[in-house]
């Protein structure tokens, strides 16, 4: 029996997980579920986008955790090309000021790919 790497795939970036919702923070010994997280795109004059994302199931975490979790999560979506690509800034928020252009997390790799916004 042969053993070794013959039946792996490698890849240069990180590819998107089939469970991207899901994010271990091992270290911490926490798993986040971002199924029910939402997000808007701001997209700045510079050409510059950033997401800020709503998650509530983040609030009783400090800020580096919260930026640890929203970083697993926009890495595992997507896949790490598309969100270096694409995503400039990323940042978890309490509420939105407005609910114009609120998105359900799922939608990110079509909004993000679709050429009518990103060019």
């Amino acid at each position: 029996m042969q053993t070794g790497l013959s039946d792996w795939e490698f890849y240069f970036a990180k590819q998107e997980k089939e469970n991207c919702h899901i994010a271990r923070l091992a270290d911490l010994n926490i798993e986040i579920n971002a199924s029910d997280w939402t997000y808007i795109i701001l997209q700045y004059d510079d050409h510059k986008n950033e997401i800020l994302i709503k998650a509530d199931n983040l609030i009783k975490f400090d800020k580096e955790t919260k930026r640890l979790a929203a970083d697993l999560i926009l890495t595992n979506l997507p896949g790490e090309e598309l969100k270096v690509d694409k995503v400039d800034f990323f940042d978890v928020i309490t509420d939105f000021d407005s609910k114009n252009g609120v998105t359900d997390l799922k939608f990110l790799p079509a909004h993000i790919t679709d050429k009518k916004y990103f060019k």
